[in-house]
């Protein structure tokens, strides 16, 4: 959460009703999630049947074509963090609150900070030095 004076206060949380507690309380009118929000165009679940369909959304193919590695929504956990991803995004739109996705690695590769499986010392060390 960002107050009016700009300080941002984190939190984890686990389950989708702790999630919405905290938006409800924030006040907040944008959230981010980072998880994917949506099926690729012309794709209608996530389920085997479907597999036929595309597993990129237009978005994904971007970043494919930016040299930045993601797991498609279709692979394994990813089905199942994309419908919790989609199932949220229906539960805080009914709070009158907009829903962005977001991708950290993604981020973290364009502006060359070392993403965790490379340990977490180095993007500490920026940190530390405020960049």
């Amino acid at each position: 959460m960002i107050n009016q004076k700009l300080r941002v206060t984190c939190s984890v949380v686990h389950s989708d009703s702790e999630i919405l507690s905290i938006i409800r309380r924030s006040g907040s009118r944008v959230v981010a999630i980072d998880a994917p929000l949506a099926l690729p165009l012309g794709r209608h679940c996530l389920g085997e049947h479907c597999r036929g369909r595309s597993h990129f959304r237009a978005c994904d193919l971007v970043l494919r074509k930016m040299g930045i590695r993601f797991f498609p929504i279709t692979l394994g956990p990813m089905r199942t963090l994309t419908s919790r991803g989609m199932r949220l995004v229906k539960l805080i739109r009914q709070l009158h609150v907009d829903v962005i996705e977001t991708y950290p690695g993604a981020a973290q590769d364009l502006l060359g900070i070392p993403r965790k499986q490379y340990g977490l010392e180095a993007p500490r060390l920026i940190e530390k030095d405020g960049l």
